[in-house]
This record gives C-alpha cells, structure tokens and sequence, in this order.
C-alpha cells in the first residue's frame, strides 16, 4: 500500500482517488477505515455518504 500512501502525500485533494481506495479497503476487509476514506471523500466535495457513488461502495460491502 505505499504507492497509495505516496500518492496520498502528493495528491490528496482528489475526491475519486478516495473513492477506489475505499473500495480497495472494502474488499480487504477494512470496513472501518473504508468509511473514512469515503468521508474523506465526502469533505472534499462537500456531500454526505449518502451521496450516489458512497452508497454504490458502501452497499456492496453491506450486501445490498
């Protein structure tokens, strides 16, 4: 993971970039710190989780 964390300290302004490492994290098994990247994400563009492509991740690890 320390490509993502290099990236991460060079570019951390970019909210999809949030998005596929939330995903990444998901399918690990990292739930918790799936959710904080999301709302990371989230901050950036000023929305909530609930916004569409938060949900989309957040359902897929939820079974829905």
């Amino acid at each position: 993971m320390s490509s993502v964390v290099q990236h991460f300290t060079h570019e951390n302004d970019y909210y999809n970039s949030y998005v596929h490492y939330a995903l990444a994290l998901g399918i690990l098994g990292y739930r918790t710190e799936m959710l904080r990247a999301l709302q990371r994400s989230a901050q950036l563009i000023n929305k909530d989780l609930t916004y569409h492509e938060f949900t989309e991740v957040i359902d897929v690890f939820d079974g829905r």
